[in-house]
């Protein structure tokens, strides 16, 4: 089973691939997600922008990426689940920032 785009939008749409995959849990699915909606072009996007040289815009244009995750996380994880997330989340924007950078 694959999802991406769209089907991993926001917190509802994850909701009803998470009710998907239990639905199918005797079948032992393997699941794949790919990027939420608009992702992989935000990210295009923000690694045109710094190879003309404005990386401090490319970063930025990626935050509303980064709070977005975070809103789904808040909204479908328990609190010892989002701390673990959040520090995923800065790791992942700590490694893209110094990608943005170079």
């Amino acid at each position: 089973m694959k999802f991406g785009g769209t089907s991993v939008q926001d917190a509802k749409a994850f909701a009803r691939v998470a009710e998907i995959v239990t639905g199918e849990k005797e079948n032992s699915p393997v699941v794949i997600t790919s990027a939420m909606s608009k992702v992989t072009d935000a990210l295009l996007s923000a690694f045109e922008t710094a190879k003309k040289g404005d990386s401090d815009s490319a970063i930025t244009s990626l935050e509303p990426h980064f709070e977005r995750h975070a809103r789904v996380s808040d909204a479908l994880t328990n609190e010892a689940q989002q701390k673990s997330f959040q520090t995923e989340l800065d790791f992942a924007r700590r490694e893209l920032t110094d990608l943005l950078t170079r």
